[in-house]
């Protein structure tokens, strides 16, 4: 495990941030310089961090490519997803639970990312204010969905609570096979466990009684679910 810097040209540089959401409407004078602003770009293997509270989270991180967990907490079973951050968003300062609560940002699956010092981002949101507001339309949006996560779990058992989280993923990044619905990404059960709140040991025990009542299968580390309707039941009962 580890990070890499990579050498990028500006214009290469440029055209991957005109993928992020936010800057998407800039015109390409604008994303050329802010391309030359950028500090390095760097490629994280999966389970690197990007980085942690000694840090102190002063720049933007920009995920140009990967997924990238924002916790809070140390050790096994006391860790939390505050948020899951995927390709063209951007993540760091702007985000409050990352500033206020210590938290550590850490690549899930090979990313690459590039750091924007937090001023030259606040230069280009004077010259075009578009920016700032869809900067803050997606962390509004990014708040709001963690919030309604944890309103419908609130008070639920954790095979309800994975359940919930499984339908999420499978909102987010699954794909239709053969089988169902899969989601590619391996998640571990310790990272399912900080997103319901629960140790890996609980994880487990829940994941095995999904599996048992044909609610979802895991090949090769993967999850499958069948039957997303029988899910989503079992979610909100």
């Amino acid at each position: 495990m580890g990070s890499r810097r990579v050498e990028m040209d500006v214009r290469g540089q440029a055209r991957l941030l005109s993928y992020v959401d936010a800057f998407q409407e800039l015109p390409e004078e604008e994303l050329l310089a802010l391309a030359r602003r950028t500090l390095d770009d760097y490629e994280y293997d999966a389970r690197t961090g990007i980085f942690g509270p000694e840090d102190g989270c002063e720049n933007v991180y920009v995920l140009k490519r990967g997924r990238v967990h924002v916790t809070r907490g140390d050790g096994p079973g006391s860790r939390a997803t505050l948020d899951v951050i995927r390709s063209g968003s951007v993540f760091g300062t702007l985000d409050p639970d990352a500033t206020q609560q210590g938290a550590r940002a850490e690549a899930v699956v090979p990313s690459l990312v590039c750091t924007l010092p937090q001023q030259d981002l606040e230069s280009v949101v004077r010259r075009s204010p578009g920016v700032g507001l869809a900067l803050a339309r997606s962390l509004d949006r990014r708040l709001r969905t963690i919030g309604e996560l944890e309103a419908r779990m609130r008070g639920k058992e954790a095979p309800a609570r994975l359940a919930i989280i499984i339908t999420r993923l499978v909102e987010d990044e699954g794909v239709v096979g053969r089988d169902g619905y899969k989601v590619p990404a391996r998640y571990t059960h310790e990272e399912l466990g900080a997103m319901i709140g629960s140790n890996r040991d609980t994880v487990t025990r829940a994941l095995s009684r999904l599996r048992a009542a044909g609610l979802v299968e895991t090949p090769d580390g993967t999850i499958v679910v069948p039957d997303l309707d029988a899910l989503e039941r079992t979610a909100e009962g």
